[in-house]
């Protein structure tokens, strides 16, 4: 397994580099296929001998609301549920995820791989009005379609083992009771609180296709020219 999962790590890394490429999309594919069968070979090993666990993953650093997004979006993807902990939507401390350990896995070696893609490529990213909502618009249309290609991977994968695909439906379920039975015996309560701030569709668009690998290098929004500022 250890190889599985170092094989997946030198894909990201190479979609990485050739960001901008037709290559850095095909890596990403290999990448989202090898996890998907990475989960699916775990399965097929441990069997019943696995249990929900909670794993709790501290956010850091600017636009943290969108790192904790991308994080909750791949627990959700990959059969966990979870929460963030924080003030506000744009300040997130930390994010706790349930699920079994196959699948904290795959969700924790994936973000620590994405998260720098995606803030990386939202540095690019510059608006005349507002850069700030100009690169949240970006990282939403990134974690969106980095969402979708993770779960086509899944399910083409699943398709391929008969019953899988029930399995999995139980794994989120009981990772959901997990989550439930931790809140209830802390006496925790989650309430929504929804973002005021709305999307630019051009750089929700731009976020989109460097999600699917492609178009990453040098963005550019309404005219504004794209340029390596910081945070």
């Amino acid at each position: 397994m250890e190889k599985i999962k170092e094989r997946i790590r030198k894909l990201l890394a190479q979609a990485e580099d050739q960001q901008g490429t037709p290559e850095g999309d095909v890596f990403y594919d290999k990448a989202f296929a090898l996890i998907a069968q990475y989960g699916i070979d775990r399965s097929e090993l441990d069997h019943d001998d696995e249990s929900v666990t909670m794993r709790t993953f501290a956010i850091d650093g600017s636009y943290s609301g969108m790192q904790a997004s991308l994080l909750i979006s791949l627990g959700e993807v990959l059969h966990c549920v979870g929460f963030n902990t924080g003030p506000r939507p744009s300040r997130i401390y930390s994010v706790t995820l349930f699920g079994l350990p196959k699948h904290l896995d795959r969700v924790e070696m994936l973000y620590s791989m994405l998260r720098l893609s995606m803030l990386s490529g939202a540095r690019r990213i510059t608006d005349e009005w507002s850069t700030v909502k100009a690169r949240r618009s970006f990282m939403s249309g990134f974690i969106c379609r980095i969402s979708q290609r993770l779960v086509d991977a899944e399910e083409t994968a699943v398709s391929a083992v008969p019953g899988q695909g029930l399995a999995l439906i139980d794994d989120a379920h009981l990772a959901y009771l997990a989550q439930v039975a931790y809140l209830s015996q802390n006496n925790l309560h989650l309430h929504e609180i929804r973002s005021r701030g709305g999307l630019r569709p051009d750089a929700f668009d731009a976020g989109l296709r460097a999600g699917n690998g492609a178009d990453i290098g040098q963005q550019r929004v309404s005219g504004s020219r794209a340029i390596g500022a910081p945070f």
